[in-house]
């Protein structure tokens, strides 16, 4: 969904004279503006991180077509586009969960948040191993379509119906699946 709602956006970008990174780097400050929303742990601060998030995923989604299309695709590039990524889930996740300890005062959620940190740190640190292992296509067909940021949909849609705590207990389980996938492809002859 986030890819081809990014394909308007990457028109758009296209005329002007913004640098793949440097439309990585605004995605990546609006995420974590996001973050600091959802750390404030009430209802309009939510859903305002929520639309955050949701722009920051669309940005993140035409970064890598804008940097095909003007030719300017590098390792580098990649890397501070993978990494931007998972440092601003890690502080969305991280900020839902505090945010909701908070306001609720219960420490689920703020383990949840940690739980959902701890298998971003893992699942990111698993992908960057396996970056030699895997060639650039692979990598995207895999990766790309089991990390992708769709997941913005969801927070936006239980940030709206104040439910963010179901949220962040979703992402603390899917988060852990997810790493526990990639260390069993890595393991992987």
């Amino acid at each position: 969904i986030t890819r081809d709602l990014s394909k308007n956006l990457t028109r758009s970008l296209l005329k002007t004279s913004l640098t793949p990174n440097l439309i990585t780097g605004i995605g990546f400050i609006l995420g974590l503006c996001s973050a600091v929303f959802f750390y404030r742990g009430n209802y309009w601060s939510g859903v305002i991180g929520a639309v955050l998030m949701q722009i920051s995923a669309w940005i993140d989604g035409a970064v890598g077509e804008v940097a095909r299309l003007k030719l300017m695709e590098s390792k580098a590039g990649t890397r501070f586009d993978l990494i931007g990524r998972y440092v601003v889930n890690c502080a969305v996740f991280f900020s839902i969960g505090i945010g909701l300890f908070t306001m609720s005062g219960n420490v689920l959620h703020k383990q949840c948040g940690q739980l959902a940190v701890l298998g971003s740190v893992v699942s990111f640190f698993v992908i960057a191993s396996l970056e030699n292992k895997w060639n650039l296509n692979k990598k995207s067909s895999i990766v790309e379509k089991i990390s992708n940021r769709d997941f913005t949909y969801f927070l936006l849609f239980m940030a709206l119906i104040n439910q963010l705590g179901v949220f962040i207990l979703a992402a603390a389980v899917g988060a852990n699946v997810f790493a526990v996938l990639l260390l069993y492809e890595k393991a992987r002859p």
